[in-house]
C-alpha cells in the first residue's frame, strides 16, 4: 500500500518533523495495525474495527511524539483520514 498520504498527513500537522522519524514511524504504524488484523478490504465499514484503528494511532503517537502532546488529536485525525481514504 501507498503510504504516502499517511506521511504528508503527518507533515500537514507537524510540518518541522525530520522526514526519516516520519517515514520510520508511518511504516511502524502501518505493520503494527497490519500485524494486528485491523487493516483488512473494507475495514472502514466496520464501526468497531475504526474505532480500534483510531485508538491504537493515537496511543502509537502518544508514545512516540510525546514532545507534541498538545498536537496529538490533530494528528490522530488527520492520520486516521488519510488511512480511510487508502483502498
Amino acid at each position: 500500500k501507498d503510504k504516502y498520504p499517511l506521511y504528508e498527513a503527518l507533515k500537514t500537522v507537524l510540518p518541522d518533523e525530520e522526514k526519516q522519524r516520519a517515514i520510520t514511524f508511518i511504516n511502524h504504524l502501518m505493520d503494527y495495525l497490519e500485524k494486528s488484523g485491523l487493516l483488512f478490504e473494507k475495514w472502514q465499514l466496520q464501526r468497531d474495527v475504526r474505532r480500534k484503528v483510531k485508538s491504537e494511532t493515537r496511543l502509537l503517537l502518544l508514545s512516540e511524539y510525546r514532545e507534541h502532546r498538545n498536537k496529538i488529536d490533530e494528528l490522530t485525525e488527520q492520520l486516521f483520514g488519510a488511512m480511510e481514504e487508502m483502498k
